[in-house]
């Protein structure tokens, strides 16, 4: 009898333990003041964050000649933007949960809708599906990126889109 009862303990502490690490189970996910919904990939191990308040992502994306390939090469992906929002990375998870990303080797893809200014207009966050990433660090991140990132053109020719659409990888591996 107390053999059973120990099992049945384990397995449900197992069971809490593993749907605890699991932050992204529901659709619609809470941080902040933010509501986020959860967007699967075909292929089963990524998924996308997305403000609820996002509206870009539906929208098509008008740039001039229609060249995405040429867009993003005038986009300067300076390292300095880079190590800002790195800064921001840092400076807003927690020192335990940077620890539990870097050895659950977490990927967080940021996904970034400007304007032909540079402007931040939204972000949408993709992760893999095995992270250790936090919710609560999403509307904080998100709100930084778009008030302190600003990026800069290699010229004017993209001037007239309605937005630029790309994305940064960052691994948890390297920034922590």
């Amino acid at each position: 009898m107390r053999t059973l009862i120990t099992t049945i303990a384990v397995v449900f502490s197992s069971i809490i333990c593993v749907n605890a690490q699991d932050y992204y189970k529901k659709n619609k996910i809470l941080s902040g003041k933010e509501v986020y919904e959860r967007e699967k990939l075909p292929d089963g191990k990524w998924f996308i964050l997305r403000n609820v308040k996002n509206k870009l992502f539906h929208e098509k994306m008008i740039i001039p000649n229609n060249n995405m390939e040429y867009c993003l090469s005038m986009i300067d992906f300076n390292d300095l933007t880079r190590k800002k929002i790195e800064t921001i990375l840092k400076e807003t998870i927690s020192a335990e949960d940077k620890e539990k990303m870097k050895t659950s080797r977490t990927l967080l893809l940021i996904e970034f809708f400007i304007n032909d200014s540079g402007k931040v207009l939204e972000l949408d966050f993709d992760l893999n599906k095995n992270n250790a990433f936090k919710p609560q660090y999403l509307s904080i991140i998100e709100q930084r990126i778009k008030n302190e990132i600003v990026f800069s053109f290699k010229s004017d020719q993209l001037k007239g889109s309605n937005y630029i659409r790309f994305n940064l990888v960052f691994n948890s591996m390297k920034i922590f």
